[in-house]
Order: C-alpha cells, then structure tokens, then sequence
C-alpha cells in the first residue's frame, strides 16, 4: 500500500513536471505537432512526385493533425476550440480512412 502510494505520488509528479514554462505534456504536443509538420511536407513531397490521390489526402490528415496540436497553445481556450479540436480528430480519422479506401493505383501493364 505505501509503495503503491509513492508510485502514484511519482507518476503524478511527472505528469506535472515543469521544464522552463513548459510542462511535459505541452513539449510532446509540441513535438507530435511539428513531426505531423514534417510528414505533411514528405507525404506532399511523394504527392508530387507520384500523383496519388490517397497522398495527397494523406497529407491534409497530416497538416490537420498539425493545426489541432497547434490549437493546444492557444491562450484562454473556449469551449468553442475544445470542440473544433475534437471535430479535427473526427475528421483526420474520415481522411485516413478515405486515403484507405482510395489506396494507391495500380498501373497494369498491357500484355500482347
């Protein structure tokens, strides 16, 4: 019982630690934010290169992903953002499923 205690004193304390002005759950957002950046750029990038539809609907997941963890560092957050961020999510899981759907094409080449 007091381990179990101290574990919980522990895990709560880490969930609050602050580095900076920033508390631990802020810089993994902050980063999962700048890495969906970083894929939005690469799955545009492939875009580009192989003119798939499913990659370019991948690619606004990503951006879309990017702008709800940006909405996180809004000051005095409303109640309005709190539902624009969960209809973000909503809508980043209809664009994967739609990228799913569409898949990428396969060119068939022509026998004789």
């Amino acid at each position: 019982m007091i381990i179990e205690f101290f574990i919980l004193n522990f895990s709560i304390q880490l969930m609050f630690l602050v580095v900076g002005q920033w508390f631990i759950s802020d810089m993994f957002s902050f980063v999962a934010g700048i890495f969906a950046l970083t894929l939005f750029v690469l799955s545009l990038y492939a875009w580009f290169r192989r003119k798939q539809p499913s990659l370019i609907i991948v690619s606004v997941a990503f951006f879309l992903y990017f702008v709800k963890e940006m909405m996180e560092f809004i000051p005095n957050q409303s109640n309005v953002i709190y539902l624009v961020r969960n209809l973000l999510d909503f809508i980043i899981l209809v664009t994967f499923f739609i990228a799913i759907i569409i898949g990428p094409r396969i060119r068939r080449s022509k026998r004789v």
